[in-house]
């Protein structure tokens, strides 16, 4: 039994022991890595919030068919959620986001208008897709996958490491 709740048949990974009949266990390091990068930056291209919806719902999915027990997902998936409300929060208290209603100015010089909440969930909905997806990449991927990826890629070993 491993330490986070896997079994011995189970492959251990940066985060947790990831059962072999994982679909991303096919998929080569490298290819992970360019896909966690183009993801993330599509991401950031558009401020659409259904299509931020969608991509998080996807991720979500996607934490899914890692098959990691919810048990041990608990305890990342709280602590991206603190981070991400911490975020949110302080994009709120220091936004300049203009509108044509201003709801009220804090003393440092921020306002809140009608354009903020709006903004708010769209960073919220990045932050949680980015991290979502990291942690699939994470959970998945093994140390000696990506030590081999690195060395493909002609990586110095001091920069991989």
């Amino acid at each position: 039994m491993g330490c986070c709740g896997g079994t011995p048949k189970d492959m251990k990974a940066f985060l947790f022991y990831v059962a072999p009949s994982s679909p991303y266990q096919r998929v080569n390091a490298i290819t992970k890595m360019l896909i966690v990068c183009i993801l993330s930056s599509i991401v950031f291209m558009f401020d659409n919030m259904a299509f931020q919806i969608g991509l998080s719902l996807l991720a979500v999915a996607g934490l899914f068919q890692t098959r990691i027990p919810l048990k041990v997902l608990t305890m990342p998936l709280l602590s991206i959620s603190g981070i991400m409300v911490i975020s949110a929060l302080s994009f709120a208290f220091f936004s300049n986001i203009p509108g044509k209603i201003i709801y009220f100015t804090l003393p440092w010089g921020s306002i809140f208008t009608e354009n903020t909440f709006f903004y708010i969930v769209v960073v919220y909905l990045r932050l949680f897709f980015v991290c979502i997806v990291n942690l699939i990449f994470l959970s998945t991927t093994r140390e000696t996958d990506l030590k081999i990826a690195f060395h493909t890629m002609m990586m110095p070993q001091n920069l991989s490491f």
